[in-house]
């Protein structure tokens, strides 16, 4: 029986971001033991990239809703991060650690918390948006579910400016996963 393996490709500004938190190890090593993940040692390259944190969130989305549609051995070449996971759900639990040390990343290099979305911004327009952009990669609506979150009431600068931004977005768009409970 044929083994079934999906490449995961990392991108730049993630696989910079990413490479931060390389340690110094042995020449032989496989690859992801190089890597510390590490908040503190990551929230300088966020202070050095202001803006491209938000590209980082969302290749990371786009990365783990890749890795939950794999069904095989998952497998990455990039840098040294080269890896096998043995399913597309361990890829996705590693791939969700890294989400958590980037957040806390992003809130030590700018002193602030993460964006959260409040429940009363979650009304029936701003959730069928979000579904729709989600099912469809159809960013070209992000300007149309800013424009909702703002008519519920939200003014949060990150997520407003994020979704009016050009971008580029990816499936797993970092605020349309915080609106679906998917971050």
């Amino acid at each position: 029986m044929a083994v079934v393996r999906a490449t995961l490709e990392l991108h730049e500004p993630l696989r910079k971001a990413l490479h931060t938190c390389c340690t110094d190890c042995m020449p032989e090593c496989c690859g992801v033991d190089a890597y510390r993940p590490d908040p503190v040692v990551m929230a300088p390259w966020f202070r050095a990239n202001p803006g491209l944190e938000w590209q980082v969130f969302d290749q990371l989305a786009d990365a783990v809703h890749f890795a939950r549609s794999c069904v095989g051995e998952v497998e990455s070449r990039d840098y040294d991060f080269n890896v096998i996971w043995d399913n597309g759900a361990q890829c996705a639990g590693y791939l969700g650690l890294w989400r958590r040390i980037a957040v806390e990343a992003y809130e030590h290099a700018f002193s602030r918390s993460f964006p959260a979305v409040e429940a009363d911004w979650l009304t029936s327009s701003v959730l069928a948006l979000a579904r729709g952009i989600d099912a469809d990669r159809a960013f070209d609506r992000l300007p149309i579910l800013a424009d909702a979150l703002d008519d519920a009431g939200c003014s949060h600068p990150d997520l407003i400016d994020h979704l009016r931004g050009p971008g580029p977005h990816a499936r797993g768009c970092w605020v349309v996963d915080l609106i679906l409970g998917k971050a």
